[in-house]
């Protein structure tokens, strides 16, 4: 080779040995600012990863706090704060990591970041040093005095401005200005690159591209992991700004409804004292209950606070909700009945951190309950025990006697007259008189003397450990005590009496049914026996059997009468003229077939067990459809044009529904108008004066006739005549018996007699027994006589009320 082409092979080889080191410097140069790019975004990593480690421990902070402040033992104190001094040292080192960061801050943007960041980091740092004396605090308490935290716990606040919260919101400025700034770092240097590739690209072509293969191959990695790292700090920025925002909700969703909760909500601590209530609460506990050193157990009444006690200890060894009703009062002072739910709060370990009461006013329910349960045992009207709650203390008595073989007595007791007042002056007039009853009788009893109204004008007394003696003689202050009350109605003064049956409380008489039934027939005896008097049944077991016996005719009656074993009689009622034309008069009367000793039983055996045991409706009933049938079937009626006379009872004088039945009864009736009559007793009107009026009144718009049976026993009949429209008396037969050895008795029948004809009414004289009666009754002018003097009572219908196979004429009557 030439030494020219040498010369020019050797510059050529130094120019491209200059322009490759070029070349090489200058992407060695890119490589290098790109991996300080790289270093520096992987510091900013680290960065934000202190940050939310710093977040993360400022809240496990608090938690350990709150664990310190309810420890129940040294042990667990211990481990906590242990956790606690190893969290503070990892929180000091990261925060000094972060303000090492200030040093590293690229100048170009380093002036906003020291606004955001460092801008007062006198203050910032002065808040950090307060948060971690918090701290501090805790961990130096002993364990005794880990209650008196509250005030230095270093809890989460989102209001303070000098808190860990305030801090880690500049430090997220803090991070999003990094983030940007490598950002643009990131775009600047992908623009160098631009600009180095194509100035190397003619070099590297001509240099073996094998050389730098690696090297390309390491920068695009290098760029690719720079765009993928920055990609995954937005993503994870995102993802944390997302989730404090729904966190951020949930918290305001909650708060608002505990705020606004109808019933009251709290949280107490283990020692019973209240740290936050919503107004509900503090409406039911009064202005103290927004103190946080309020003790709930003050709240309640002092005879409810050990109840409280007791809750909190139950629910604190049970870790459930326990519930109890008790009582306070609200801001107004008004007592309160509320229902109090306790519930544990949990966190690692199976005990409660705290609780949540919750508190429900229920005063009203209560209230609503208290007078279901007074219904349920109580008389409204007097305010006296009811017959069930009165039922069962007779029952508790039977028992504890059947043990204790103590003395006790039942009393009942009957109003006598006491429908006349409730006819005369209306039911508002006889509710006051029984609450007045009520009194009296509560007043001449003891006090753990049980009394009851059974219903209507019926009482009851239970005389508990009370001798016979004693039991007669409380009897009879009531019924003097009763006798003597007068009441007053508007113009009227009434007084009134009571009929009492007394009965010892023995097993031995039977069962609690058994002894109420023994009772009211002592009360019905009293009655019988002319009123306003005391009877008390026997304490032997004869007079117990004799009752069950008559308990027994309810069934004997039913029965006759589902099968016809009732049978009709009737007694001429002849006139005293011995030319009168009318047609035949025949009073309706009754016996009972008794199948098994072929015999009538006459109406003086069953009738008064009809009248104690209520069967006179159901009886009456059926006389009146069975005598209709009877005598429509044979046309009786047609044969002889007879006036039937029926009796009916008390009872069915006062019964509307009776009344109703009846009524349409004979408006069906084929029979003429005035075949049926009735007879009514003077006591039986009196007794339902105002309902009895009406009966008779309609009856007699239908062609019935009406009779006012045993005329003269009251002590007020004449009185009572003038406002009933009947068709005739019977004048008593006490009074027509002896009439003609007693002249006082001529004079009152002749005295009815004449007031009876001055009013148009009818005269019959009963029980005329001999000729020597019927000639002086005949001679004080009576109208109708009926005796034995014209014949025993006769089978109404002989040929069809003849059982089969029997002759009922041939049996005993």
């Amino acid at each position: 080779m030439r030494n020219a082409d040498k010369s020019n092979f050797g510059r050529l080889h130094r120019r491209y040995v200059v322009a490759l080191v070029v070349v090489g410097l200058i992407g060695f140069g890119g490589l290098a600012v790109e991996r300080s790019a790289s270093e520096n975004v992987r510091d900013h990593v680290e960065l934000v990863t202190v940050a939310g480690k710093q977040r993360m421990l400022s809240q496990r902070a608090a938690l350990l706090s709150l664990s310190v402040h309810g420890a129940e033992d040294g042990v667990s104190y211990g481990e906590t704060i242990a956790e606690l001094r190893d969290l503070r040292e990892e929180f000091v080192d990261n925060h000094q990591f972060l303000r090492e960061q200030r040093e590293l801050t690229p100048s170009s943007w380093s002036a906003a970041l020291e606004e955001a960041w460092f801008g007062d980091t006198d203050g910032l740092d002065a808040s950090f040093e307060t948060y971690v004396d918090k701290i501090d605090r805790v961990i130096a308490t002993p364990f005794e005095n880990r209650y008196e935290l509250a005030e230095g716990m270093p809890l989460y606040s989102a209001r303070a401005e000098a808190s860990p919260d305030a801090i880690l919101r500049k430090l997220d400025t803090v991070v999003d200005l990094y983030a940007k700034g490598h950002a643009a770092e990131v775009v600047l240097l992908n623009r160098i690159y631009s600009g180095v590739f194509a100035v190397n690209l003619g070099g590297l072509i001509l240099l073996s591209v094998f050389v730098f293969r690696p090297l390309i191959s390491s920068l695009q990695t290098e760029h690719r992991s720079l765009k993928e790292m920055y990609r995954r700090l937005l993503n994870e920025m995102s993802e944390r700004y997302q989730v404090d925002r729904e966190r951020a909700a949930a918290e305001l969703k909650f708060r608002n409804a505990f705020e606004n909760a109808p019933i009251g909500i709290g949280l107490l601590r283990k020692n019973g004292k209240l740290f936050d209530a919503n107004p509900s609460l503090r409406r039911m506990f009064g202005k103290d209950a927004s103190d946080n050193e309020l003790s709930v157990r003050t709240v309640f009444l002092e005879s409810d606070r050990r109840r409280f006690d007791d809750l909190l200890q139950d629910v604190f060894t049970h870790m459930d909700v326990r519930t109890r009703q008790l009582r306070c009062f609200d801001d107004k002072g008004k007592e309160l009945h509320v229902s109090v739910s306790v519930s544990p709060v949990r966190e690692k370990r199976n005990t409660a951190d705290y609780f949540v009461i919750q508190v429900q006013d229920v005063t009203e329910s209560h209230s609503l309950n208290t007078k279901l349960k007074w219904q349920a045992s109580y008389d409204d009207l007097t305010g006296l025990l009811n017959r069930r709650a009165f039922n069962q203390a007779i029952e508790e008595e039977w028992e504890f006697n059947q043990e204790a073989g103590h003395e006790s007595y039942l009393l009942m007791m009957d109003l006598d007259q006491f429908k006349v007042i409730n006819d005369t002056s209306g039911h508002a007039a006889g509710d006051q008189l029984l609450r007045r009853v009520s009194e009296v009788i509560r007043n001449c009893v003891r006090s753990d003397d049980r009394v009851c109204r059974l219903g209507g004008d019926e009482f009851g007394v239970l005389l508990p450990n009370c001798p016979a003696e004693n039991a007669e003689r409380v009897a009879e202050t009531i019924r003097s005590s009763i006798e003597d009350l007068r009441f007053v109605w508007g113009p009227e003064t009434y007084r009134i009496g009571v009929s009492i049956g007394v009965v010892p409380v023995k097993p031995e008489l039977g069962d609690v049914s058994e002894i109420q039934q023994l009772c009211d027939a002592a009360c019905y005896a009293a009655k019988e026996a002319g009123r306003n008097c005391i009877r008390m049944a026997s304490e032997g077991k004869s007079e117990a059997r004799l009752h069950r016996r008559q308990i027994r005719w309810v069934q004997r009656i039913r029965d006759a009468m589902d099968n016809r074993r009732f049978v009709f009689y009737c007694q001429a009622i002849v006139p005293t003229a011995e030319d009168s034309r009318e047609p035949e008069r025949v009073e309706v009367l009754l016996r009972l077939r008794d199948p098994e000793e072929k015999r009538l039983v006459p109406p003086g055996a069953f009738l008064p067990a009809v009248e104690r045991y209520g069967l006179n409706v159901e009886l009456d009933e059926w006389v009146v459809s069975n005598l209709i049938q009877t005598l429509v079937a044979h046309g009786e009626f047609g044969a002889t044009a007879a006036r039937y006379w029926i009796n009916l009872s008390g009872n069915s004088v006062g019964d509307e529904r009776f009344a109703r039945s009846l009524i349409d009864c004979i408006r069906r009736s084929p029979l003429p108008a005035g075949t049926i009559n009735f007879e009514v007793t003077e006591t039986a009107v009196i007794r339902n004066l105002a309902s009895a009026g009406r009966l008779i009144g309609e009856l007699r718009d239908m062609g019935c006739q009406i009779a006012l049976d045993d005329f003269g026993s009251g002590l007020s009949s004449f009185g009572y005549l003038k406002h009933l429209s009947v068709d005739q008396i019977k004048i008593d037969g006490m009074f027509i018996k002896d009439i003609h050895r007693d002249d006082s008795h001529q004079i009152f029948v002749k005295s009815i007699i004449d007031i009876a004809h001055t009013m148009n009414i009818k005269t019959v004289a009963e029980y005329v027994e001999d000729q020597k009666t019927a000639d002086l009754v005949a001679e004080l002018g009576v109208d109708y006589m009926q005796g034995y003097r014209f014949g025993e009572p006769q089978l109404l219908v002989p040929a069809f009320q003849k059982a089969a196979n029997d002759d009922s004429t041939t049996w005993e009557r």
